[in-house]
């Protein structure tokens, strides 16, 4: 793979570079299990004696996620979680927190279809009926909404939301038992428009988007990102996520033959619009957010030919992605889900997402000198973790007072056809108005 780097203002490719790496897998499972230089460690909390789901033991973590329905491609995430739990189960013993004891986890999720009364219905068994300690990384932007003001009435943490809207992180203290993870939306949207205009501040944009707070999140900022230039925009069109297809609006959004087109899309729907894109013989700048940017679940699943040249952006490994051939990380990555989810397509990024979220939990854990509900949001606000070991190498997970994002830099990147090349540096999404 190419990386590259910003030169007077423009984007220029150079030659690749990777962090160094150990010589054996081994030494993965040493940084994924420890992986961090030093980070901080979270302040104590005063804990109750007792807590549901919490034991000397064990630890009862519930999860909702859509494992049918029109985003089901994202069941791949609570497999992986699963996997890496069933791994520390298996050869650690559990995880042992900062107080010293060691616990099993124990992993309980439940289908919603993307449907937020669903999602709600979900959290609610699982809270009230099956005693978990808290709900983690639950998915979507619909269906978090949905959940939140229940679970912050009920002071129950709803960590790591697998949803980048800008309002996990944004309003923390009005939701202080809710925290997101990855980069959100609203700066990557303004990474996309900045990146679309660089070579032609007077581009036309046409942008496709969900009808929900995910896609209206990515619209405000790529407006946001386009300045004075948002009049360039000719067409925004949606799509309702009970669609069967998206052919016609990807029509509908091309007719003016612009000179950008920005897909924000789910999976299903990102296939579905690759590939309306190439037979109506769109070759403008093609741009697809980074939720469907994975191989294995939307680039190998495109007619032949159609991802060729669409950009996107990403802060996580590729597994299809040679560069990480030899990288302790990746290599770790591929065993566990060989012997944890032997049926899991290792090619799908969203596999790596899970596991990653599975160790950020891991390693939020481990600093907490205290262990309870509050403690863990206490620990989820002061995180420092330098070298998580699926995330691109310089991607750093930092949250502190008043910043509730903990992942905020991505990277631009373009599919040619065979694997992703990046375009540019690391962005920080912080310095973007997220």
């Amino acid at each position: 793979m190419l990386s590259a780097c910003v030169a007077g203002g423009g984007w220029s490719v150079a030659t690749a570079t990777t962090a160094p790496v150990d010589d054996t897998a081994a030494a993965g499972t040493e940084a994924a299990a420890e992986g961090t230089d030093g980070g901080a460690s979270a302040p104590a909390v005063e804990c109750p004696e007792e807590e549901q789901g919490l034991t000397d033991t064990e630890i009862v973590l519930g999860g909702t996620y859509p494992l049918s329905g029109p985003v089901a491609a994202y069941a791949s995430i609570p497999v992986a979680i699963g996997a890496w739990f069933d791994y520390l189960n298996e050869t650690q013993g559990g995880i042992t927190a900062g107080d010293g004891v060691t616990r099993q986890i124990t992993w309980n999720y439940l289908d919603d279809q993307y449907a937020p009364p669903a999602t709600l219905e979900n959290v609610r068994k699982l809270i009230e009926s099956d005693g978990v300690w808290l709900v983690l990384n639950p998915l979507g932007t619909p269906p978090n909404t949905a959940i939140r003001d229940y679970m912050n009435e009920a002071e129950v943490p709803q960590l790591y939301v697998a949803t980048g809207a800008a309002t996990w992180g944004r309003d923390i203290e009005e939701y202080p038992w809710t925290i997101g993870y990855q980069p959100d939306y609203e700066s990557e949207g303004i990474a996309y428009a900045q990146f679309a205009l660089a070579d032609n501040p007077d581009a036309t944009v046409a942008i496709l988007y969900a009808n929900d707070d995910f896609g209206k999140d990515y619209v405000t900022g790529i407006r946001e990102g386009m300045g004075d230039a948002a009049d360039q925009i000719v067409a925004e069109v949606t799509y309702e996520t009970t669609d069967a297809t998206i052919d016609s609006q990807v029509a509908q959004a091309l007719e003016s033959d612009p000179d950008v087109f920005m897909l924000i899309a789910t999976p299903q729907f990102a296939i579905q619009g690759i590939n309306q894109t190439q037979a109506l013989g769109y070759e403008g700048m093609r741009i697809l957010t980074s939720v469907s940017a994975s191989v294995g679940a939307v680039i190998a699943n495109t007619n032949d030919g159609a991802a060729d040249g669409w950009y996107t952006d990403t802060y996580i490994k590729d597994p299809t992605d040679e560069q990480w051939a030899d990288d302790p990380g990746m290599q770790q990555y591929f065993e566990i889900l060989a012997e944890y989810a032997p049926d899991a397509n290792p090619d799908d990024g969203l596999h790596v997402y899970g596991l990653s979220l599975a160790q950020l939990f891991q390693h939020t854990l481990e600093s907490m000198p205290t262990v309870c509900r509050a403690a863990i949001m206490e620990a989820a606000k002061n995180l420092e973790w330098t070298d998580p070991p699926l995330l691109l190498p310089g991607v750093e997970i930092r949250t502190g007072e008043g910043d509730g994002f903990p992942v905020q830099q991505v990277q631009i990147m373009q599919w040619n056809g065979e694997e992703y090349e990046f375009v540019g540096d690391l962005i920080d999404a912080a310095s973007l108005g997220g």
